[in-house]
């Protein structure tokens, strides 16, 4: 993942990654979140990253939450 770059993506969790066009929105359920994926797979936000998916989503190149 790393030579992959941080502009390909991002690490949502322990064992999730997802590259940016794969996204189709995300929501809040409790204390993490969720990234619905274009083909509707949902990945896990932990609570440890969910500020850091959500500053990165909510750019002009990412999803407003």
């Amino acid at each position: 993942l790393e030579e992959l770059g941080p502009a390909s993506g991002l690490r949502t969790h322990r064992s999730y990654w997802i590259a940016y066009e794969a996204i189709a929105t995300w929501q809040r359920r409790g204390r993490q979140g969720v990234i619905v994926a274009i083909n509707g797979d949902e990945i896990p936000v932990s609570r440890r990253r969910i500020a850091s998916v959500h500053a990165a989503l909510d750019t002009p190149r990412g999803l407003a939450a």
